[in-house]
């Protein structure tokens, strides 16, 4: 369980910067 979340986590950060990096596009 423990390791999904973590996964999550990372992959809610990344899709954020993502999100950041297309904005300043």
């Amino acid at each position: 369980l423990l390791k999904n979340i973590a996964e999550e986590i990372i992959f809610y950060q990344e899709a954020k910067l993502i999100k950041h990096k297309k904005r300043k596009k």
